[in-house]
């Protein structure tokens, strides 16, 4: 395989892996792979999953190994698949995400990150052979095509909607509207993805209506204010602007 091949695979995984991840948790995915500034390995978070290198103030975290391998970022991947093997980049990901939650204990956490990466087995993904070529020897950042405003602001709506429904902001939440929101979204991600701007509107005006219904609960909520306009402005500039595929 060429180089412009392994650069056009790298960035169909990328999407991939991030169309899963939107999936999983009903919000716009930031995946992304670029090499660490510690280590040097593909990387996505901070801390750097191989090597624990955090950028930020005087803790640059562990930061072991100090300059990774190709050995040591596939042997990496290949331990993040389901029972410690057969790993890829969705499986290292989707297990890096869940493992690293704070909400919930660390044997729970780690079942999470388990289940997930087994739900990750379905997406297609190139190898980390391919991975390391482009991001870590040739040090190329592959990122997601950038979203269209409309979708961005109806990611935001949906985000501020259901951290108010969930009780995230400190509030009672509405475990009702939770639900009709999770189902609205769950549309709108499966519009989304098939770039279906038609079942996209359908899927916001849904999520609209569950925002609505907070009102009651919720009460003057600038936030809930803020989620249903946001809602409805994406509505209206979906109508006008087609979304159009990322690859």
């Amino acid at each position: 395989m060429d180089r412009d091949d392994k650069i056009e695979r790298v960035k169909e995984t990328v999407e991939a892996v991030a169309r899963f991840d939107e999936r999983e948790r009903l919000a716009s995915s930031p995946f992304h792979l670029s090499k660490c500034g510690g280590c040097g390995a593909p990387s996505f978070q901070q801390p750097c999953s191989l090597c624990g290198f955090y950028p930020y103030g005087s803790n640059k975290g562990h930061w072991d190994p100090r300059e990774a391998t190709r050995e040591q970022f596939s042997a990496m991947v290949e331990r993040s698949g389901p029972d410690g093997k057969d790993g890829t980049v969705a499986t290292w990901h989707a297990r890096s995400f869940w493992e690293r939650r704070v909400d919930v204990s660390r044997e729970a956490a780690k079942e999470a990150g388990e289940a997930a990466a087994r739900r990750a087995t379905t997406v297609s993904c190139c190898s980390a052979d391919d991975v390391w070529d482009v991001v870590a020897k040739d040090g190329l950042s592959v990122t997601r095509a950038p979203n269209p405003h409309a979708v961005n602001v109806a990611w935001r709506g949906i985000f501020e909607a259901r951290s108010i429904a969930s009780g995230r902001y400190g509030g009672l939440g509405d475990p009702m509207s939770a639900a009709e929101l999770r189902e609205g979204v769950e549309g709108w991600t499966e519009a989304l993805h098939a770039n279906d701007v038609e079942g996209m509107g359908s899927a916001l005006a849904r999520i609209s209506e569950a925002a609505r219904g907070m009102l009651a609960v919720a009460g003057a909520n600038g936030n809930l204010d803020g989620a249903i306009r946001d809602l409805d402005t994406a509505r209206d500039q979906l109508k006008d602007s087609p979304v159009g595929p990322r690859i």
